[in-house]
């Protein structure tokens, strides 16, 4: 049997305002800081693991009266690979994030089925001006389902995952 635990750590989201031309934007972690993903049964290593609504991000944003600018959540990790704790990787492509809308007020796009790389890729783009209380979005994961995690050593594998709300225009 192979046991394999891959954690995401949300250690560095954006928490600073970002001011531009008087808009603010910024995010809240409302639930799902840190998710686990344990293979401990070959049926797990052959499907993968999936989790629905995992994360909740609520954000803040105000166009400062920009009335054409809205506000996009984007991502990516902060390493080139899942690195373990006895410096063994696994590829960032074995986990895929996708994004739906959880809270009273939808953004124009939620994208979904996004392989983690270490560059930023959109997730939401086009939210409107609103509080943390309307817009909400649930964010899903899946890792091993498309990309199997093969000849992996077991270990304990993490990887930070930096997301970054800004105007988009």
């Amino acid at each position: 049997m192979v046991r394999i635990r891959i954690t995401l750590l949300f250690v560095f989201l954006q928490f600073v305002p970002i001011i531009i031309k008087a808009q603010t934007a910024r995010l809240v972690v409302v639930k799902g800081t840190n998710v686990d993903f344990i293979f401990n049964n070959l049926t797990l290593y052959s499907t993968g693991v999936n989790y629905v609504n995992k994360t909740t991000i609520a954000v803040y944003f105000n166009n400062g009266g920009v009335t054409e600018s809205r506000w996009k959540l984007e991502f990516k990790a902060l390493s080139a690979t899942f690195i373990s704790n006895s410096s063994n990787t696994l590829p960032l492509n074995v986990l895929r994030l996708s994004a739906t809308n959880g809270g009273p007020q939808a953004a124009a796009n939620y994208f979904g089925d996004l392989f983690l790389t270490n560059a930023y890729q959109t997730l939401v783009s086009g939210g409107l001006t609103g509080s943390t209380a309307v817009n909400i979005v649930n964010i899903s994961y899946d890792a091993g389902v498309i990309n199997k995690i093969k000849n992996a050593k077991p270990d304990y594998y993490s990887v930070n995952i930096n997301f970054l709300v800004s105007p988009y225009f």
